[in-house]
């Protein structure tokens, strides 16, 4: 059973993931983590751009947190 949390909202599982994003024109290709469900929201946001977006668990090094995550929690 799921955790309740201080707001009364159902607390879910934290699963960290690598997020790489590459854009084509121009050539830029950028990394984050994030929890897995913002990296499955943001991917698929990102995909009607054009952009690729690929999520795995390498989470090596210091990756920041995807920017402006709130956009897709």
């Amino acid at each position: 059973m799921p955790a309740v949390n201080d707001d009364g909202g159902v607390e879910t599982k934290r699963e960290p993931c690598h997020i790489h994003v590459s854009f084509a024109t121009p050539p830029v290709e950028l990394d984050y983590q994030d929890d897995r469900a913002v990296a499955d929201r943001f991917a698929e946001a990102m995909a009607r751009s054009g952009a690729v977006v690929t999520i795995d668990g390498e989470l090596g090094g210091d990756l920041p947190l995807l920017p402006c995550r709130r956009l897709w929690l």
